[in-house]
């Protein structure tokens, strides 16, 4: 998945996939009721599906995503029914 699905993803899982029982991890994020301007470092923002509210995620959540994002899948995995 991308870095803005994680950052969904963690903020509220319900966002990406519907019924999961993730728990959500908003203090990870700073909320804003209008789009923040973009800072010096590119820290990105994301607009919620469905509601007025742009979330920032925090060094914290940016390190989390990266992490995730730098394990590797290097096989196929079966779709179990």
């Amino acid at each position: 998945p991308s870095k803005e699905w994680h950052y969904l993803h963690l903020y509220d899982p319900q966002i990406t996939s519907p019924g999961s029982n993730m728990a959500p991890f908003p203090f990870l994020f700073e909320e804003h009721l209008s789009q923040p301007r973009p800072t010096k470092a590119g820290v990105p923002s994301f607009k919620l599906p469905n509601r007025e509210l742009w979330i920032v995620p925090k060094r914290e959540a940016r390190e989390l995503v990266a992490y995730l994002l730098s394990l590797q899948q290097l096989h196929q995995l079966e779709q179990v029914r």
